[in-house]
Formats: C-alpha cells, structure tokens, sequence
C-alpha cells in the first residue's frame, strides 16, 4: 500500500495532505485557496505527518496502486 492522503481536523474545518506518485506532496484548504491545491515540495521532506497548519490528523488514506 501507497500513504495517498491524510486528512487532518482543527479550527473547526478540514484540510488535507496529499502525495502524488512522484512523490510530491499537496496541501488543501478549500477556505484559503478556492479549491485548488497548493505544492509543498517533496514527500520526503515531510517532517511530520500528524499535524498540518495546527490541525491534527484524524484519517490516512492507502492505495494499492
């Protein structure tokens, strides 16, 4: 299984991280960016995965592909 996702609760909204199959890693937060996602860098680079903007993680979604 791939980590694809995790999806972290806070301030009373969602946000969520994403990595894509290159290994990149994708931030969104609809009240803050429209809808669109935003580039963080490389999936590696990642120092934590339980916290994003303050908010703190409550689901990790797996792939098999």
């Amino acid at each position: 299984y791939r980590l694809a996702g995790v999806i972290y609760h806070g301030s009373a909204h969602f946000t969520s991280r994403l990595f894509d199959k290159r290994g990149n890693t994708w931030s969104h937060d609809g009240m803050q960016n429209g809808g669109k996602c935003s580039f963080q860098g490389a999936a590696k680079e990642v120092q934590t995965l339980s916290v994003l903007e303050g908010r703190v993680a409550c689901v990790a979604i797996y792939t098999s592909i």
